[in-house]
């Protein structure tokens, strides 16, 4: 059975009044059991699909409703429910509120669900809920008044800015005529004003560059003295916000007008009537480490670090010849594991968190991907119009006449995990990283500055970025400031973006190169444009917020994503005979103890491997493990199969730098029997002393 809700038909009871708290009013609609000697409404129990108290997905249920006293409201459902459901709030017909339900496993299992607050107006109005994602039961819902408290507690904290709801532009001070002006947003003091509680919903907007407060002066906007008469405001909300849309208000003075913002970039804000929709505002968070909240994602990343670059490609002009000095080496490091740490949880106030490691890997790069790109024009998605990208104010503009996109077409040589099989498998095991980042020196090739390119089969599912930062001084890895660490989060935020829009999250126009199509202006730096962007509150054209945010906070982390995909399959390839480890006779079902050989047939499932994430080589086709036949390793002992896959000292094996595949207890390494370049078909595989030769070097290639 799925619930006791009423069926079609069935009156539902409705409390007027109810149980009253200090200074706010609760409204309850309850199923008609035990809810006797109360006073009755008509509900209307409408939408289709209900079963027996089950409301399927796109249902709606409706209760007229009589509210005595004005304010914001939040609705709270006590459901049930087997999967993640979303549920809207509406008031007349307007949406107000999101209603977010988690999965509480059971059909019958109970839970107390509150919406975000909404404002409801006094009298007689239409409340309807509607159920926009998955089924759920449903018991009870109750209307309750909230306090005006809450936010003026919220506004009491931190930097605000104003927006226009008109166009998106920010209320600031210009700092060559000191005239306000509405612009992009720079994340600067002439930008940000802090909230002052005057009581009774009123207060004082300061900005922060001048310590004075937005005023009316001669009924004008000026900056002037605070905690006056001419400098509070009404802060009177039409709108609450929610996860998906910001909240809308207008700044009301007590003569009953209203701020409205400059209707153009070379205007001043005015002062005028307040039923015109021109003064409606945004009012957003900004600023770092004022707002302390709990982790709500957390993200971890590898950082390898390629010392050396060595890849000559005459047939397409390549050169690449390089080394990083050591200074670098380590600060890079640095930057990557305390650097992001620092950026990622200040710009979120805490709500995202940072895990960074770093590796050491000299085996020089030896080829690289020869990449085409063609980002630096897009398509608008609303006007279809062409931008390009410019270069020299980094930002993207209209492209010009006669535009034609080869010519914003180039190719960059870079280092793709395709490029560098050993160190995925030797590093970044399945599901352990969100993302894996390699710095590198492309020496005088052109490689970019980063690259984004997202998981791959051949990252083992995990997101993949290269940094060519070997040239950038130790010593600005090492500032403290934002850039040159940024590229880490930047290259890292493309692959986060191609990953939840495939899972729905709605991100903002031109996506992470569309900071000016969203009202943000670079600062020598982009850290606003990627808090708004980590927070899900970059406010987009359709009055909606894009980004990450709690919307992404509740999906599938990228090392859950990693997990449940296939394994990783290897081929185990000698580099100079192009001969891969396999099971005697080719077969794929050995017998216990069957030797390891070399073989020139790398096209069958004998020679595909697993390398386990506790050291383990296990054969796929058999599921058996390599181990030194008897199970002690010593110079000249012969590898065979065997069915125990139990990681033990004496069977793991770890991967050198040079490629080497040796034994983590003895540090022997795999050799051909008799220590051939070029061994023959057929050749054991045995563990003996030396390592750091090209002969015994192999390649770990993902198929």
């Amino acid at each position: 059975m799925k619930g006791n809700f009423v069926r079609a038909g069935f009156a539902l009871s409705l409390l007027f009044g109810g149980v009253v708290a200090a200074n706010a009013a609760t409204y309850q609609a309850e199923t008609n059991n035990g809810m006797s000697g109360l006073q009755f409404e008509t509900t209307n129990d409408v939408g289709g699909g209900q079963n027996a108290g089950w409301i399927d997905e796109g249902d709606w249920v409706q209760w007229n409703i009589n509210v005595s006293q004005a304010g914001n409201y939040t609705l709270t459902t006590r459901s049930a429910t087997t999967s993640a459901a979303r549920a809207e709030v509406y008031i007349d017909g307007n949406y107000v509120a999101e209603l977010g339900l988690s999965n509480t496993n059971s059909w019958t299992v109970w839970q107390s669900f509150t919406s975000s607050v909404f404002p409801v107006s006094a009298g007689a109005h239409t409340l309807r809920v509607r159920f926009a994602t998955g089924g759920q039961n449903l018991n009870w819902v109750q209307l309750d008044q909230t306090s005006a408290v809450n936010q003026a507690e919220a506004f009491n904290t931190g930097l605000w800015r104003l927006a226009s709801r008109l166009d998106r532009t920010t209320l600031g001070r210009s700092g060559s005529t000191s005239n306000f002006v509405g612009a992009d947003y720079i994340s600067q003091p002439h930008q940000q004003w802090r909230l002052i509680n005057r009581g009774s919903n009123n207060y004082d907007f300061k900005l922060e560059s001048t310590q004075t407060c937005l005023s009316r002066v001669s009924n004008a906007p000026a900056l002037a003295s605070c905690n006056t008469s001419s400098s509070t405001w009404a802060l009177e909300m039409l709108r609450a916000r929610t996860a998906d849309r910001p909240a809308i208000y207008r700044l009301k003075s007590p003569q009953n007008t209203c701020l409205i913002p400059p209707a153009s970039a070379s205007a001043q804000p005015t002062i005028g009537s307040c039923t015109t929709t021109d003064s409606r505002w945004y009012l957003e968070a900004v600023g770092y480490n004022e707002r302390s909240a709990a982790s709500q994602y957390q993200v971890s990343g590898l950082l390898i670090v390629k010392p050396s670059t060595a890849v000559v490609d005459p047939a397409h002009g390549v050169d690449a010849q390089g080394t990083i000095a050591q200074s670098i080496v380590e600060a890079s490091q640095t930057s990557f594991k305390t650097g992001v740490k620092t950026w990622l949880e200040r710009i979120t106030d805490g709500r995202v968190t940072w895990t960074g490691a770093s590796v050491v890997a000299n085996e020089p790069i030896r080829s690289l991907s020869y990449a085409m790109f063609s980002n630096t024009w897009w398509q608008h998605p609303f006007t279809g119009q062409s931008m390009v990208w410019n270069f020299t104010e980094e930002r993207f503009e209209a492209a010009p006449s006669g535009f034609n996109s080869t010519g914003y077409e180039w190719t960059n040589f870079l280092p793709a995990a395709e490029n560098l099989p050993n160190d995925v498998q030797r590093f970044v095991p399945r599901g352990t990283y969100d993302t894996v980042q390699v710095f590198f020196t492309g020496g005088t090739v052109p490689g970019g500055w980063g690259w984004g390119p997202g998981r791959s089969a051949q990252s083992n599912h995990t997101l993949w970025t290269t940094v060519n930062g070997g040239a950038t001084p130790a010593s600005e890895w090492l500032s403290g400031n934002s850039e040159p660490t940024e590229v880490f989060i930047h290259e890292m935020m493309h692959g986060y973006d191609a990953h939840y829009d495939q899972q729905g999250v709605a991100l903002p126009e031109g996506y992470l190169h569309g900071a000016e199509f969203n009202r943000y202006g670079n600062n020598a730096g982009w850290v606003h444009w990627y808090r708004d962007y980590w927070l899900g509150t970059v406010i987009a054209t359709d009055d909606t917020y894009r980004g990450y945010g709690p919307r992404m906070f509740s999906k599938q982390t990228i090392r859950q994503y990693a997990l449940a995909q296939p394994e990783s399959t290897i081929k185990i390839v000698q580099a100079t005979s192009n001969m891969c480890l396999s099971t005697k006779n080719g077969t794929t079902t050995p017998a216990a103890g069957t030797e390891l050989v070399f073989s020139s047939n790398c096209s069958t499932e004998a020679s595909s491997f697993v390398l386990e994430a506790n050291g383990m080589l296990r054969h796929k086709p058999s599921g058996f493990c390599v181990h030194p036949a008897g199970g002690t390793p010593y110079s000249g002992v012969q590898l065979n199969v065997w069915p125990s896959c139990t990681a033990h000292a004496n069977l793991q094996i770890g991967i050198n730098d040079g490629g080497n595949i040796r034994n983590t207890s003895t540090g022997l390494c795999v050799h051909p029997s008799g220590g051939s370049a070029t061994p023959a078909e057929g050749t054991n595989a045995i563990y003996y002393s030396g390592c750091n030769e090209e002969r015994l070097r192999f390649t770990f290639n993902r198929y």
